[in-house]
């Protein structure tokens, strides 16, 4: 019987950060996994680390928008959860993967009060999805014909802007963080107004 695996905190994330997992049976034979594209969630990076984590354990994906095709045996679908503080974070994710549409494993990435006043849940995606994708797969074994992440149907990551090291990138990319920030809820119109003057005036 699946068990139920709750971890307090990872090393890297110590006492703010609560992980639950349900891992995939070793009955469960893996080889392929389709994701299922939602276009709700604005993490860009988040699906790359998923299927990072995936190729990891000899398990190759593909992002799928709308309906899976045919030969999806195994499939996957996430959301991601941003909070804001001065800077936008990972806060909250959950991973399902079902088998011919039954659920079969989950797994849930929760910042406790979205991180408090510790730094670290600043954390990359990456240092805080790959270890919760590891839980998810521990019990089953990765193919042996398989001897590295698959190349083909991975989404990458875009390359890296050359222009984001200015200024003025650096800028943009602040201003674009509060506004997701009020359009999400988190602040008032007035703390955008506020943050967004004082980002201007560093000008």
């Amino acid at each position: 019987m699946t068990s139920i695996l709750i971890l307090g905190s990872y090393t890297a994330l110590t006492g703010c950060t609560a992980v639950t997992v349900k891992p995939i049976s070793a009955d469960n034979r893996v080889e392929h996994i389709c994701i299922q594209q939602n276009p709700r969630v604005t993490v860009k990076d988040f699906v790359p680390v998923m299927q990072e984590g995936f190729n990891k354990h000899g398990i190759s994906s593909q992002l799928v928008t709308g309906s899976l095709p045919a030969g999806c045996e195994f499939s996957a679908t996430y959301t991601a959860l941003r909070s804001w503080d001065f800077a936008t974070y990972l806060s909250e994710a959950q991973i399902d993967i079902q088998r011919d549409g039954r659920e079969i494993a989950s797994a849930n990435y929760h910042l406790r009060a979205k991180g408090g006043l510790t730094l670290t849940k600043f954390a990359d995606t990456r240092s805080k999805i790959l270890p919760v994708i590891d839980e998810l797969l521990a019990q089953i074994a990765r193919p042996d014909h398989v001897t590295g992440p698959p190349a083909a149907a991975v989404v990458t990551s875009p390359a890296p802007d050359s222009t984001a090291s200015k200024p003025s990138g650096a800028l943009s990319e602040k201003l674009a963080s509060l506004k997701d920030a009020h359009d999400a809820g988190l602040i008032t119109k007035e703390e955008y107004e506020s943050k967004r003057s004082a980002l201007i005036s560093e000008l």
